[in-house]
């Protein structure tokens, strides 16, 4: 199995003229960079996608976050009739687990008490732009 497509930078690059590709019939135009995945890239790439890191898997936090938990997280914040703009992922200590806390505006999430440097049982482990999903803190 070969997939192709447009504008990566895969290890197999080739033209279209020298994969015998040299009409306009399939959206080519001669001598355009296209790439072809191996069996192998596809099945490391789709691997990738449904085994996803966990989050936070560092010395640096308590514990890892799955990333599909964090992901509905996000989609709650959207969904929320609220309109709240960040996602703040709480630590809370007495439970030992991550919660979602959602904020309208930046001063919020500046408030609220850090991680490593708070004797708070819930403390701000990371905000996230429900928008862009940027990390903003």
């Amino acid at each position: 199995m070969v997939i192709y497509g447009f504008n990566a930078t895969p290890t197999t690059m080739t033209t279209s003229r020298s994969c015998g590709i040299d009409n306009n019939d399939n959206g080519f135009r001669k001598g355009e960079r296209f790439f072809a995945l191996t069996e192998t890239q596809i099945n490391f790439y789709l691997y990738i996608i449904t085994n996803p890191k966990p989050m936070f898997e560092s010395p640096d936090f308590p514990q890892s976050l799955d990333e599909s938990i964090f992901e509905s997280w996000l989609e709650a914040g959207r969904d929320s009739k609220i309109p709240y703009e960040y996602l703040m992922v709480v630590w809370d200590s007495l439970d030992s687990k991550y919660l979602p806390q959602y904020a309208e505006n930046r001063e919020e999430v500046e408030k609220y008490p850090r991680y490593g440097s708070s004797p708070e049982h819930q403390t701000l482990v990371a905000a996230y732009d429900l928008h862009s999903e940027g990390r903003v803190m």
